[in-house]
């Protein structure tokens, strides 16, 4: 029975110090793709004071962003999405959801109802200040994500870890 449990306290560590993560929607299309499948290390951001802007952070749902998806998503369930903003800096925004001449968009076109919202919270957050202790991420697909643009800053309490590696699907394995 002893040799059967030995494992347990060995997995129980490890997960303090790493976990996986299922992308489960298209707000970080093209870097991550619908159920990639990432290694999380959750240490490397308890060492660094803040995460950098270009980082891709996973965290866990701050109440505004909680009150926004409702019941439609679990109360345990965490978010990805990259830091574009660190304390201080001034928020700005530019229409990313447009494709340039010859190119295709890079993912879905928003619903009229997110789209309205996202207008909507771009010019009432342009030139806005990230909070002391705090972090503006946004999805790398404007059209579905739905991200510090529309339910504020992040607060770095809620930052659980940052992806590092994809593994799966086999032929996007490989580091971040």
């Amino acid at each position: 029975l002893a040799s059967a449990l030995a494992p347990i306290p060995l997995v129980l560590f490890a997960r303090s110090f790493s976990s996986f993560y299922v992308i489960p929607s298209e707000s970080m299309v093209p870097a991550l793709q619908k159920n990639d499948v990432l290694l999380v290390d959750k240490v490397g951001l308890q060492r660094a004071p803040m995460p950098n802007v270009g980082d891709v952070v996973v965290f866990n749902q701050p109440p505004a962003l909680r009150a926004l998806v409702g019941d439609s998503v679990s109360k345990s369930s965490q978010f990805v999405k990259r830091v574009v903003a660190l304390p201080g800096d001034a928020v700005s925004f530019e229409d990313r959801s447009a494709a340039t001449a010859g190119a295709l968009p890079l993912c879905t076109e928003p619903k009229p109802a997110l789209a309205k919202a996202l207008a909507t919270a771009a010019k009432e957050r342009e030139g806005a200040r990230v909070a002391k202790d705090s972090v503006f991420v946004r999805g790398d697909c404007d059209g579905v994500s739905v991200d510090s643009l529309i339910w504020g800053d992040l607060d770095r309490k809620y930052l659980v870890g940052r992806p590092t590696y994809r593994i799966w699907p086999p032929a996007r394995i490989g580091p971040l």
